[in-house]
């Protein structure tokens, strides 16, 4: 199990000779196919089918309680997330906003990455994938428009604030 997403990890792990990277947090039905998987079966014994995961990921859509509660199989657990990721956002967003306003790329993209760390734990990958993406703009020494990188930063804050909104309520 690992925190990590990234494919690099992944394939270091399966060259080392690990059979299978599971990413945290995972879910019941994921953790149960893996262990389906590689677990010898007692010969005759049948195990059921998996249930099938809902998808958590709706594009640019963060998932709603009732989505998490179905991946993670506890009420409890996808409340935990949500709150979690609604804590750290609030501190994490906040800061992003003011390296923005500060022209301070290294700031901003450090707390944007957490903040696609924290995404990407919730299953919301896209927009996860997003954050990435600006976070290597703003590391990106090439880029030699701030302004409108930070306008960019700006706009993804702003949509993401609205939906971490929604999910509060």
């Amino acid at each position: 199990l690992t925190a990590s997403v990234l494919d690099d990890d992944a394939r270091r792990c399966r060259e080392a000779g690990m059979d299978e990277v599971l990413a945290k947090p995972l879910s019941l039905a994921t953790l149960r196919t893996a262990l389906l998987r590689w677990l010898p079966q007692a010969q005759g014994q049948s195990f059921e089918a998996p249930v099938q995961e809902a998808v958590a990921d709706d594009g640019e859509v963060l998932p709603d309680l009732a989505t998490l509660q179905q991946r993670y199989g506890s009420r409890a657990v996808a409340e935990q997330l949500r709150d979690s990721l609604l804590q750290a956002s609030e501190g994490d967003l906040a800061a992003v906003q003011r390296a923005v306003q500060a022209g301070d790329r290294e700031t901003a993209a450090l707390h944007l990455h957490r903040q696609a760390g924290g995404l990407g734990a919730i299953g919301a990958t896209a927009l996860a994938g997003q954050a990435n993406a600006l976070v290597e703009r703003l590391q990106d020494a090439t880029e030699t428009d701030p302004a409108s990188l930070f306008v960019a930063v700006t706009a993804f804050v702003a949509r993401l604030q609205q939906q971490l909104q929604r999910l509060a309520h």
